[in-house]
């Protein structure tokens, strides 16, 4: 399962994600946990913990999670696709970019 999968799945179990420095934190009502869904977590864990530290100490809720990896995944995509800049380097200023955006908006 993909990131963006993942999210749209934990969404739609109301799930709700938090952050303790490595410990990541996900509450989703237990008849919604599939094996599936249990692999996903820990697949993605470090990208999860990485988007949770942009709202540090808040509970995030799955969509808004989403809605983060959107923005960044396509600014990545605009940087290296139209601005002719590498993956790696797309992907830093992307990262750079949503955080900025974020904190302003706090």
């Amino acid at each position: 399962m993909d990131i963006t999968t993942l999210l749209l799945s934990l969404g739609d179990n109301d799930a709700v994600c938090a952050t303790d420095g490595a410990i990541l934190r996900v509450k989703i009502p237990e008849t919604c946990w599939t094996d599936a869904l249990r692999e996903a977590v820990a697949e993605h864990k470090s990208v999860l913990i990485r988007f949770l530290t942009l709202a540090p100490g808040q509970t995030i809720p799955a969509e808004t999670l989403l809605g983060w990896c959107d923005t960044y995944e396509e600014r990545a995509a605009i940087l290296e696709y139209g601005a002719g800049l590498s993956r790696e380097d797309a992907e830093r200023q992307a990262w750079q970019m949503l955080r900025e955006t974020l904190h302003a908006a706090s």
